[in-house]
């Protein structure tokens, strides 16, 4: 009994884990008449950081995938007046692993993110990428020369510590 439930431990450990909904803002600024503001420095630290304590595992068989969207608008603003505001974000989000990014789900997501004060809104989007690590995004080296993800860190991530401790109790 007692290796079952190791076992159990470390195929609970081995889930992809992630931030899912965390949004991580990497740039803010408001322009009006000609002059640009930077207002990321003024921004929450919370607003700027995913909490790693946070993560999940994905459900459902989805994975872990981030992508970085850039929104822009027109919005009044107290004592600043009208001017176009530009935000540069990075979204962590459990989604189902042959998941792309397509104009058309950008257009849905643009939807949900845009404020009901931006007007004239515009957002585009990169590309889905695997997140393994809490905050760490592996890049091109797990996809194929064809840009599809091969999973394989993921599988070493999730396969080998579940093989090693079978060989370690039952033989």
């Amino acid at each position: 009994m007692l290796k079952l439930a190791v076992l159990l431990a470390v195929l609970v450990a081995a889930e992809t884990r992630c931030n899912d909904g965390c949004s991580v803002l990497r740039a803010y600024t408001f322009t009006s008449g000609g002059t640009v503001k930077d207002w990321y420095d003024d921004m929450p630290d919370h607003a700027k950081n995913c909490d790693a304590h946070v993560t999940s595992p994905c459900t459902y068989g989805n994975v872990c995938k981030s992508f970085d969207y850039t929104l822009r608008g027109t919005m009044s603003i107290a004592y600043e007046g009208t001017g176009r505001v530009r935000m540069d974000v990075t979204l962590q989000t459990c989604v189902p692993r042959d998941t792309v990014m397509t104009r058309e789900l950008c257009e849905k997501l643009e939807d949900i993110v845009a404020d009901e004060d931006l007007t004239n809104a515009d957002m585009t989007c990169g590309p889905l990428k695997a997140v393994f690590d809490d905050d760490k995004v592996i890049n091109d080296d797990t996809k194929d020369d064809s840009g599809v993800e091969s999973g394989a860190p993921e599988l070493a991530r999730s396969v080998l510590p579940v093989a090693a401790m079978y060989i370690l109790y039952f033989y």
